[in-house]
């Protein structure tokens, strides 16, 4: 499988997850829900995650040498901002 494939499903189920918070959200908000919310929300994260790895590994930037790359900075910021 390609890194473009595994993209575009990973996009998708990016989508996905989206669609189902945002139908979460109207819903009453009980103890349960907020907990499948937070559950989706966290799974969202990681699959931004993924997908923005793969669209740096898909660009092919060459083997680096020296201080790590930008965008892993900013997923670390990310990740941080979230929590």
């Amino acid at each position: 499988m390609k890194i473009t494939e595994i993209l575009d499903e990973l996009r998708q189920e990016r989508e996905q997850i989206t669609n189902a918070v945002n139908a979460l959200q109207n819903l009453a908000r009980g103890r349960e829900t907020k907990k499948v919310l937070d559950d989706l929300v966290n799974e969202r994260g990681l699959v931004e995650d993924a997908v923005v790895t793969l669209e740096n590994l898909a660009r092919g930037r060459g083997k680096r040498r020296g201080r790590r790359p930008a965008w892993i900075n900013e997923v670390k910021e990310a990740r941080k901002n979230r929590s």
